[in-house]
């Protein structure tokens, strides 16, 4: 997590320094890092449906980011986008083998997790508005360069947050969930004093 959050300020002071996409590109990488370690236990990364949402919804991201750059800034389209290609299709194929085993080869497994999500409406919806908000925060930060985007990003994670904490019709507050939403609300803090339009 701390590796992701240090490629994640890295990349972006490289963008806001040069806007190239390909900086914004690799933003996704360091919240993947963050998934990965927030989901990680005993060295293994623990496959739920709330993990899956995630990291399928920054894979998304990654693939439209690299599609508006083929389509629209070929200017950009040299190595690094090439290792950044083949980059997104490893991870994609890993999270596809990673719904094979879970959700597909182990016939224990199936079934159970899903009904369990889909009785909880409000995490579902909550993990689902975070997603979307994510994704449009990045679309909006492409197209426009406006630093009001990234402020939708941190509230698209405050719903995921909200939502992967929500069981039983009420929120589990954790030593966790307060550090997310601690870091978040700091960073809210860091937007409205630096006066970012």
């Amino acid at each position: 997590m701390l590796i992701g959050i240090a490629v994640i300020l890295l990349f972006l002071a490289c963008y806001f320094e040069f806007n190239s996409p390909l900086y914004l590109f690799g933003i996704t990488f360091g919240i993947m890092a963050i998934i990965f370690g927030f989901y990680a236990e005993d060295k293994k990364i623990k496959v739920s449906i709330s993990y899956l949402v995630a990291a399928l919804g920054v894979n998304i991201v990654q693939w439209l980011i690299l599609v508006y750059i083929f389509y629209y800034i070929p200017f950009y389209v040299k190595l690094d986008f090439y290792i950044f290609l083949m980059g997104t299709l490893g991870i994609t194929l890993f999270l596809v083998n990673q719904i094979r085993k879970k959700y597909l080869k182990s016939p224990e497994n199936s079934g159970k997790p899903k009904i369990r999500m889909l009785k909880d409406k409000t995490k579902l919806i909550m993990l689902s508005v975070g997603v979307i908000t994510i994704i449009g925060g990045l679309v909006g930060l492409i197209t426009y360069y406006a630093p009001i985007f990234l402020y939708g990003i941190t509230l698209g994670l405050m719903a995921f947050i909200y939502g992967y904490y929500h069981q039983d019709k009420k929120v589990n507050v954790s030593w966790n969930y307060a550090k997310a939403m601690g870091f978040l609300i700091t960073l809210h803090g860091l937007y409205y004093y630096h006066g970012l339009p």
